[in-house]
């Protein structure tokens, strides 16, 4: 699979779009701070959903940490190609079925 682009709105801090070129390697870079972590995790969510799972020794679950910072829904699409046609996923976060 080949990410193409990310739309991210209201996860934690961190809004906006990325585009990636798909027959290149695409390095993030940049200050301490700016949402490289963030924007992986966003990714992921958008991908695999967040754990609400409070049975782990974590004091807030993911679902929590990632909590829009807006107040507003939490929502995170990506798109990508598998074989020669793009497809978007879902743009929601929801909790990880267990």
């Amino acid at each position: 699979m080949k990410l193409l682009h990310v739309r991210v709105d209201g996860f934690g801090a961190l809004q906006g779009e990325w585009t990636f070129a798909p027959e290149r390697v695409n390095v993030i870079l940049d200050d301490n701070e700016r949402g490289k972590s963030s924007l992986f995790a966003a990714i992921a969510a958008a991908l695999y959903g967040l754990d609400a799972d409070r049975r782990s020794h974590r004091v807030v679950t993911p679902l929590e940490r990632w909590r829009p910072w807006n107040g507003g829904p939490s929502t995170a699409c990506t798109r990508s190609r598998a074989t020669s046609t793009a497809a978007w996923s879902p743009c929601s976060i929801a909790a990880a079925a267990r």
